[in-house]
C-alpha cells in the first residue's frame, strides 16, 4: 500500500506541525491530547492562538506538545524533515511552569543549525551525526523566554 500524496495544504500544515516541537532521537510513545479540541485543529491555530488557549487553560502545554507529536508521528514518515527528537525533553519542559511571555506554553520546533545544549545537532550532515551542542544560541533562550 502506498501512501497517498500530500496536497499542499496538507503539506503546509505538516511543515507548519513541525515548527512546533523541538526534537530528539529517541522515539518516544504517541499521546493524544486529552483537548477536547483535535490535533488537526491545533494545527490550524498560529502561535498565538495556541498561547491563547494555554493562557484561558483550555489546554495545557503538555497537550499542545503531545498534539505536536502526533502530528509529527502521522506526517514526518511523508516528509521526513525531522532529523532529532526531543520528545520527552519537550514533554518534561512543557510540564514545568511556563514564563510569561506572548507565546507562554507553545511548543516550537528548532531547526538542526542552531544549537541546542545537549541536543544533537548535525548541521544535515552524516559527518556530524554524533556531535552534540554545547551551548543554546541566543535565538533559542529568546525563544524559550517567549
Amino acid at each position: 500500500m502506498h501512501p497517498q500524496p500530500l496536497s499542499r495544504r496538507r503539506f503546509l500544515q505538516a511543515a507548519a506541525t513541525l515548527a512546533a516541537v523541538n526534537v530528539m532521537p529517541a522515539r518516544a510513545a504517541v499521546r493524544e491530547p486529552q483537548s477536547k479540541l483535535g490535533s488537526d485543529e491545533l494545527a490550524g491555530l498560529d502561535a498565538l492562538g495556541q498561547a491563547e488557549l494555554v493562557r484561558q487553560k483550555k489546554i495545557s502545554p503538555l497537550e499542545l506538545v503531545d498534539s505536536a507529536i502526533a502530528r509529527i508521528e502521522k506526517y514526518d514518515p511523508a516528509v521526513n524533515s525531522i532529523i532529532t527528537r526531543a520528545f520527552e525533553q519537550a514533554r518534561k519542559r512543557a510540564s514545568q511552569p511556563s514564563p510569561a511571555g506572548p507565546f507562554a506554553g507553545v511548543p516550537f520546533l528548532v531547526k538542526d543549525l542552531e544549537p541546542v545544549a545537549g541536543v544533537r545537532q548535525t548541521f544535515g550532515s552524516g559527518a556530524f551525526k554524533s556531535n552534540v551542542a554545547m551551548y543554546t544560541s541566543e535565538v533559542i533562550l529568546r525563544m524559550e523566554r517567549a
